[in-house]
């Protein structure tokens, strides 16, 4: 009895030195976040780092002017964000040289599909953006629109990236507004990365993917053709 009153006072002085409580430590770890948005991404402007801002809940900013939308533009081709990527097209979209059919790349077997599918082809619908448009907005292309200089784009109507080169090729972006039109044109320029030995660039396999968008209203960008030059 003295034994068990003993180990009993020993329980009582413990809890009470400890202020009757436990030390419980959470083992909750922060989720990271899977979408980047326009307020958390720097992207190349001028000399310094552009950074769109938006409200905490949004991944785009307010579209006030067509540079706003442009904006968002270049953040859901990389944020891969298909639904915000379908707002710059209406649908289905007639694309006349056939530029952006071709960019898609399909197949045999997915042409006899489609020409079952689709009463006319060869337009571009909603459900080829979601399937293909890795292929009409290529990483090449990702990797351009984001060192586009919106601040000197809105400035002097013009911009053009550094040139950028892979394995294969060498590429850059050119933007260019025409304020009197209303419209914006991305041009592409890809090149043949291989060099003659006087140090020139092949010139073989040189081309070039014009996207051009109406600007309505002054603020939203439409794709309204896409070419291939060269």
């Amino acid at each position: 009895m003295k034994n068990l009153l003993n180990a009993m006072l020993v329980i009582i002085l413990c809890f009470f030195g400890c202020n009757g409580k436990t030390d419980k430590k959470s083992t909750a770890q922060p989720k990271n976040r899977e979408i980047v948005n326009n307020d958390s991404i720097d992207i190349e402007s001028n000399n310094s780092v552009e950074k769109n801002t938006a409200s905490s809940d949004s991944k785009y900013v307010e579209v006030k002017t067509w540079i706003d939308d442009f904006r968002n533009f270049r953040m859901a081709i990389y944020n891969n964000d298909v639904p915000q990527l379908k707002t710059y097209f209406s649908f289905p979209f007639e694309d006349k040289g056939h530029t952006i059919i071709g960019l898609c790349a399909i197949s045999d077997a997915d042409w006899i599909v489609r020409k079952k599918h689709f009463k006319d082809p060869q337009l571009f619908y909603e459900a080829d953006l979601e399937k293909y448009h890795k292929k009409v907005f290529d990483e090449r292309f990702t990797t351009a629109i984001l060192k586009i200089k919106s601040e000197q784009l809105v400035a002097k109507h013009s911009t053009e990236t550094k040139l950028f080169g892979d394995k294969d090729l060498i590429y850059k972006l050119y933007a260019d507004y025409n304020e009197d039109e209303k419209t914006l044109m991305l041009n592409m320029s890809i090149g043949n990365n291989a060099k003659y030995p006087d140090g020139n660039y092949v010139s073989e396999g040189e081309h070039n993917i014009i996207y051009h968008f109406k600007i309505m209203n002054g603020k939203k960008l439409i794709l309204i053709r896409v070419d291939m030059a060269g």
